[in-house]
């Protein structure tokens, strides 16, 4: 007979992977849009970022992407199985982090499945993002200092080698996301303050880590100059100054608004009020334990090491003042051992088999009413119907037949079901060697079409500000001389203030590009206008002047 600790693990182990199957359905959003066409551009041109192709995100993202199409095929589920494949191995080294700290199989296991769910909440915009390739890194790093806490004698051999994988790890962090870097700092204010170990054999480690990672450094921006990218890597770092936040970061309207009001309720709204009352609840609990159990070397060095971590991960979301949901995922790892415990805690104390006896035993229905209220806060205030909304609709659509297309099913202002039917309506019309190009922000119809950008252009927010070189602009007048795509689409209401620092549109822009506009009035016709996307197609013969109409 089964005993009930090996049911458990596969109850939460079979959830798990019911979960992370949702993203099997998930459509791309805009950011992986983004990720797929560079990642092909790499790995079926041996383009370079920053040299063939403009994007402000550093380059390991576009190497994953190109690796889940190259490996699985040219699907957007590829990089959702990657996603899961790579979640399915972090979640090994999460176990033996969490185990290790609380020695409690169940509790490990219970992190795993709220890690999931907090993940899968954030539905298809939010999954496959930066933030959910640092997840093993960081763990990494976390292990290496764990291990150096436990380890009694610390060679000079040991030390270098945990130096170094420390570094891996934190320049890996820093090639998916500039502000990832943070655990390398988090990990360093956790040696220079909390660690046991000697000051001889820690002020070691910090120096060979940081040799270590300024050796990467210096190699990646050498690969730069030697492929000719340094410029434009400078001019796109100058980007993400406008990128992360139209106000300076220090005025004092922006700590106002930043620091005071959009942080703390992004930080809510993904936590959630029920999530939240866990981790307080855990934290407490943790404390207790400690006091407890003063010897608890392997808690206390986590409950240091997850506090610095939780510190520097939201000091990093602060630094880039873009709130969305999946940044905070960055510090998921960290709170949900906290969550699991709280609830382990709950149980051993016996609260909930004396809530069960009084209404089983003693007929006390009243006490009923605790429990409905809690399954109404775990309903209402939790991440499950965020879950519901973002992710189980997909499979749901796809079992039903239903086509996102006929549901127009929308994520904020990412209109899926117009994409594909633009898509659709270019595709019908044209052949495999025939080009296109977007100007716009979607760049998710390169993707259907199974077309490459001809141009360095990927998406237009990196032209349409003020500082852009003119060198760009001239690049891509000559590339779309050179290759005469047969389509141009122009996207309509795209403005993205945040990114651009201004209201100005795709189209807007392009009526005040003499030389764009020029070249589309002068080739082009206009075909349809497929709700956000005006369709233009060459005209073989005529050169006649065509109307652009606002």
């Amino acid at each position: 007979m089964m005993d009930r600790n090996r049911k458990f693990m596969i109850i939460i182990l079979g959830v798990i992977g019911v979960l992370f199957a949702c993203m099997l359905a998930y459509p791309f959003g805009p950011d992986q849009s983004i990720f797929a066409v560079g990642g092909e551009l790499i790995f079926k041109k041996g383009a370079l970022l920053y040299r063939d192709f403009l994007e402000a995100k550093p380059p390991v993202i576009f190497y994953i992407y190109g690796f889940a199409i190259w490996l699985f095929g040219h699907h957007e589920w590829s990089i959702r199985a990657l996603d899961i494949l790579y979640h399915l191995l972090s979640f090994m080294l999460l176990y033996r982090i969490v185990f290790v700290a609380f020695k409690s199989r169940k509790i490990a296991l219970t992190s795993l499945l709220f890690y999931t769910i907090f993940y899968i909440a954030e539905g298809f915009w939010g999954s496959s993002q930066t933030e959910s390739f640092g997840l093993l890194p960081s763990l990494a790093i976390v292990y290496l200092l764990m291990t150096f806490e436990q380890r009694s004698f610390k060679s000079a051999r040991s030390t270098i080698a945990t130096g170094f994988g420390i570094a891996v790890c934190s320049i890996i962090l820093f090639l998916l996301k500039y502000t990832l870097l943070f655990s390398f700092a988090g990990a360093m204010i956790f040696l220079a303050l909390y660690s046991s170990a000697r000051w001889k054999d820690r002020l070691g480690l910090m120096i060979v880590s940081t040799i270590c990672l300024l050796a990467f450094g210096g190699l990646f921006i050498l690969s730069l100059h030697a492929t000719g990218s340094w410029e434009n890597f400078l001019t796109m770092i100058n980007y993400l100054r406008t990128y992360a936040g139209t106000k300076p970061l220090l005025g004092l309207q922006t700590i106002k608004n930043a620091f005071y009001q959009e942080f703390p309720s992004a930080l809510l709204m993904f936590l959630t009020p029920a999530m939240l009352f866990l981790v307080v609840a855990g934290a407490y609990s943790v404390r207790r334990k400690l006091q407890e159990s003063p010897n608890d070397t392997s808690l206390q060095m986590f409950a240091r090491l997850s506090g610095v971590m939780i510190c520097c991960g939201l000091l990093s979301v602060l630094v880039e003042r873009k709130f969305y949901g999946y940044q905070f995922i960055r510090i998921a790892w960290c709170l949900v051992p906290y969550i699991a415990f709280a609830i382990e805690d709950f149980r051993e104390h016996g609260w909930l088999r004396q809530w069960k006896r009084k209404i089983i035993d003693e007929k006390h229905y009243l006490s009923l009413v605790p429990g409905i209220f809690l399954l109404l806060v775990a309903m209402f205030y939790s991440p499950v119907p965020r879950m519901l909304y973002r992710s189980v609709q997909w499979p749901w659509a796809l079992i039903t037949k239903a086509s996102a297309g006929e549901n127009e099913v929308l994520n904020d202002t990412y209109p899926v079901g117009q994409i594909k039917k633009a898509a659709a309506f270019i595709a019908a019309r044209s052949t495999s060697e025939d080009e296109i190009f977007v100007w716009g922000n979607t760049v998710e119809l390169y993707f259907l079409l199974n077309k490459l950008p001809p141009t360095i252009c990927l998406a237009d927010g990196q032209f349409i500000p003020s500082w852009p070189p003119q060198s760009w602009r001239t690049t891509v007048i000559n590339q779309l001389h050179a290759s005469n795509p047969k389509f141009f689409v122009v996207e309509l209401n795209d403005a993205q203030p945040a990114v651009t620092g201004t209201s100005i549109g795709s189209y807007e822009y392009l009526m005040q590009w003499d030389e764009l506009r020029s070249f589309l009035a002068g080739n082009y016709q206009e075909l349809a206008t497929i709700g956000n996307f005006r369709i233009f197609e060459r005209v073989a013969d005529s050169r006649a002047p065509i109307r652009m109409n606002p």
